[in-house]
């Protein structure tokens, strides 16, 4: 993986990772007994839906043998062979590119083959899956963290290419800076203009790169005390709405170890043009929490999760600005949000009526991180008991709501374990996730096939190039997004303006103190 300059050292060193890996020079043995189960194999790469231009499903054989074969059938035919001497299956890249691409809408079908120690050869049974028509978008962008509670000393964003095993930095933290990188959107997932969010001791901000160019803006106003946190583009790129949260982490003695409140939290829109930021009274109720906005295709509703706080606060200034409680609220455990939207028009930056789309009580689970699909048919979001940070909770689902329909329901992806951070392909034929369900510690990329009405597939975990990538990259995987390119600056230009100290104040003349907003439109 591509993630800094590497030494000689480090290449000698991946050499030595992929050593027993798969070779060409080999074929299907000629006489074999059949095995009545499928093989072991992880990444379990069986019976998905994969897209036509994803990078090679390899695999580790999990059998007891002393020599292994994997072979690819395409629908037309064409067939791939590899050696796997260790159980390491690693289809080479131009050979696999040639062979899904002919299998668009069709089957692709694994078999494998162990040798025991008596040099009898088993196949198993057949592995098959299926090749969408529909590609994927080529790369995700997603924020690498590892082990934490409130202290890290390394974090970055990095963006993958999903046909390949390129991944390369979009912004890295390190120990200098001591910067929590967060919060990254793009614009209809093009990756010209993108949104990225700074937490340091330095200060907050957020980055703002469009046309080559990075500027460094304090969205925090005489409004909102707060800076901007989750983000979400307006389809036009003319506003951002963003949501201004007062999180905090609490751990426990027992059960779930971590918990997060959201004190206080409102939705406010950043106008680019204009240089401005403005809300209206119904994304800023002081009797409820608004938070996770997310704009329709057509641009004319932002939706958000909103609950009403059933806790007091003190006030300790102007504008919702306020101090922390003396603790965890003791009915925290209750709160649970709804879904809602709010109509906009872009033209006169006027809104409309705010309406609940689905309710908790409904529902019967707190609702978090709404996404709308790119046709605006289905909504998938986040359900969980209670509260609004769900990578923590086990009982943490993805549901699709059918806007047409009303039917709601828990997507067939699911598992046992935490999902949460999803985003809809350019297409909306496809999702990402980040999903605990291995070993409910480290949070893992997982992509699945959305259908016409909007059903899921079995998902397939982000191929690496070495299979036992997974068994010891000790970082957890968030936040995920998909964009149809790679980010148009570099990391170096996103570097140097987050070190900087030119700081430009949104809605202040010449760079003075924020002043107060005018009255937002009705």
């Amino acid at each position: 993986m591509n993630r800094a300059p590497r030494t000689w050292l480090a290449v000698g060193l991946a050499a030595l990772l992929l050593a027993g890996c798969s070779s060409r020079s080999a074929d299907v043995p000629e006489t074999f007994a059949e095995t009545d189960r499928p093989a072991e194999i992880f990444p379990d790469y069986s019976g998905c839906v994969i897209p036509p231009n994803i990078a090679p499903l390899n695999f580790i054989i999990n059998e007891p043998g002393e020599a292994f074969r994997a072979r690819v059938t395409g629908a037309d035919g064409r067939r791939l062979v590899v050696n796997a001497p260790s159980g390491k299956v690693v289809w080479p890249l131009k050979d696999w590119r040639l062979l899904v691409a002919g299998s668009g809408d069709r089957s692709l079908t694994f078999d494998i083959f162990v040798r025991d120690r008596n040099g009898q050869w088993e196949r198993f049974q057949p592995m098959v899956n299926w090749v969408a028509d529909e590609p994927i978008d080529p790369y995700v962008a997603y924020r690498l963290l590892g082990p934490l509670h409130n202290i890290h000393h390394e974090m970055g964003v990095y963006q993958r290419c999903i046909e390949t095993f390129e991944e390369t930095p979009i912004l890295i933290s390190g120990r200098q800076t001591d910067t929590c990188v967060n919060c990254h959107s793009f614009v209809n997932n093009r990756p010209e203009t993108m949104s990225l969010h700074l937490r340091s001791a330095k200060g907050l901000a957020m980055l703002l790169a469009r046309d080559g160019a990075v500027e460094k803006l304090d969205t925090r106003t005489a409004r909102n005390r707060s800076p901007a946190a989750y983000t979400a583009w307006h389809p036009s790129g003319r506003v951002m709405a963003f949501s201004v949260n007062r999180p905090e982490l609490w751990h426990r003695t027992a059960g779930l170890s971590r918990a997060v409140i959201d004190r206080d939290s409102n939705v406010a829109v950043y106008d680019v043009a204009a240089d401005q930021i403005r809300s209206t009274t119904q994304l800023v109720d002081p009797d409820y929490l608004e938070t996770f906005p997310a704009w329709s295709p057509d641009g004319k509703h932002l939706y958000f999760c909103r609950a009403r706080r059933t806790w007091d606060l003190d006030a300790a200034g102007p504008g919702r600005d306020y101090q922390a409680g003396p603790g965890l609220p003791p009915d925290y455990e209750q709160l649970q949000y709804d879904l809602a939207r709010i109509g906009y028009d872009i033209e006169t930056g006027r809104w409309g009526p705010m309406e609940i789309v689905l309710s908790a009580e409904k529902l019967g689970r707190s609702i978090c991180e709404p996404r709308v699909s790119p046709d605006g048919r289905f909504v998938l979001f986040t359900a969980v008991a209670y509260g609004t940070f769900p990578v923590y909770n086990e009982d943490a689902d993805l549901f699709m709501l059918d806007l047409d329909s009303g039917d709601v329901w828990p997507i067939e992806a699911n598992s046992p374990r935490s999902e949460s951070w999803h985003a809809f392909s350019s297409n909306g034929r496809w999702i990402v996730f980040a999903s605990k369900r291995r070993d409910g510690l480290f949070a893992r990329l997982y992509f699945s096939y959305i259908d016409a009405k909007g059903r899921s597939r079995k998902p397939l975990l982000l191929p690496q190039e070495d299979p036992t990538f997974y068994d010891s990259f000790l970082k957890t995987f968030n936040a995920p997004e998909f964009i149809t390119g790679k980010v148009t600056v570099s990391a170096d230009q996103l570097l140097r303006m987050a070190e900087s100290e030119d700081m430009r104040h949104i809605d202040a003349a010449s760079g003075a103190t924020p002043k107060p907003l005018p009255a937002p439109p009705d």
